[in-house]
């Protein structure tokens, strides 16, 4: 079938108009009009045409005849909002036709049409709706390539940070593993605990590193956890470590009763960034002279923690919702500044290394978060 490109002089990056009708008057004088008025426009005189040009012009509004020949406009339309670019099934339809009842007007809105005209309508109403259409149409690609620009920047920024991480993560236990030949070679002479010193700032860089890893595959939904075999503890000595000079400002006392598995085999990363959650957040939200309580438990086969603070407490209708990304209880979300993304972290790290986490009423007044794992080995 025969198509017509129609462009004014001078054409740089107008809004184009795709015209399908087989009356070759009426889509030439739409065509001239549109220029006229600062468009670009494209005329095919069959359906099958149309949706070939919609691939190659990429319209900003499509001026759509419902009786064509062959493939009417509902098949158009049809196929136009199914295509697998999102950008063309999104392009507007201006339906054009000749039936007035309001049975085909519904049928045109519902298949897809943004506005349904007859072919007697005012060339004004007629622009008016292209322009509307088409303008709002470009806003919206700006708008999507925008964000696929500060996307892409994103992701350039997230690999850089990652390969940075790794490549000191890297160093790290290089320098680590000097250290520790060092250390040995100097046993009993005065420089002996300096280079312990430096050996023990060496680990603990290290396995920040790896806890910066570990944060970045948590925001791209990567739970890829290797697990290996370590005292759990240790950890608690070193989340408590951390954290003790915060609850020593805010004069909170920091406990910890029970016993933990001699060994267990879990990624000891992810296990420290969810008590150092938890324990956070309970520091962050207890009143002074108050303490904290961290208590271990073994059964047979599992292993738990149970973190007791003296906070506000948390509603039951907020139990669950408090793990979500950016949740804030409405308890909390005034008195305190922050994120939101501590408990989301600590939820999301649990179910990734198979356990559960839940929270529940401390008798008296405050929170008791529970963490609980399956098999010790």
């Amino acid at each position: 079938m025969e198509t017509q490109t129609i462009l004014p002089p001078g054409t740089t990056d107008l809004p184009t108009v795709l015209i399908v009708e087989d009356e070759g008057d009426i889509a030439n004088l739409l065509a001239y009009r549109l220029v006229r008025e600062g468009f670009r426009a494209h005329v095919a005189s069959d359906g099958d045409e149309g949706i070939r040009l919609v691939e190659d012009v990429r319209p900003d509004c499509i001026l759509l005849d419902l009786m064509l020949p062959g493939r009417d406009g509902w098949s158009v339309c049809r196929a136009v909002r199914g295509h697998d670019d999102a950008r063309l099934a999104a392009t507007p339809i201006v339906m054009l036709t000749a039936l007035g009842d309001q049975d085909t007007r519904i049928q045109g809105i519902e298949i897809g049409a943004d506005v349904f005209l007859a072919k007697t309508a005012p060339f004004r109403e007629v622009l008016a709706n292209c322009r509307r259409l088409a303008d709002k149409h470009r806003g919206s690609f700006v708008l999507h390539a925008e964000i696929d620009r500060l996307r892409s920047r994103q992701q350039n920024s997230d690999d850089l940070q990652s390969i940075l991480c790794h490549e000191l993560r890297n160093q790290l236990a290089v320098i680590a593993g000097f250290c520790s030949r060092l250390t040995r070679s100097l046993e009993g002479k005065k420089e002996h605990r300096a280079a312990e010193a430096i050996h023990r700032s060496t680990d603990s860089l290290g396995r920040l590193a790896e806890e910066i890893l570990l944060y970045r595959r948590i925001e791209a939904n990567d739970f890829s956890l290797p697990p290996a075999e370590f005292a759990p503890e240790a950890v608690v000595d070193e989340v408590l470590d951390l954290y003790r000079p915060a609850a020593v400002a805010k004069e909170i006392g920091l406990e910890r009763f029970g016993r933990l598995p001699d060994t267990v085999s879990l990624n000891r990363s992810g296990l420290k960034i969810i008590l150092s959650s938890l324990l956070e957040n309970a520091i962050k939200y207890c009143p002074p002279h108050t303490s904290i309580s961290l208590v271990g438990r073994t059964t047979e086969d599992r292993f738990s923690f149970e973190l007791y603070d003296r906070g506000p407490g948390i509603p039951d209708d907020e139990k669950e919702k408090i793990f979500e990304r950016h949740y804030r209880g409405r308890l909390t979300r005034d008195s305190s500044k922050g994120t939101g993304i501590g408990l989301f972290t600590a939820k999301k790290l649990t179910l990734a290394l198979g356990g559960d986490i839940s929270v529940g009423d401390r008798p008296g007044g405050g929170s008791v978060f529970e963490l609980r794992f399956g098999s010790i080995r």
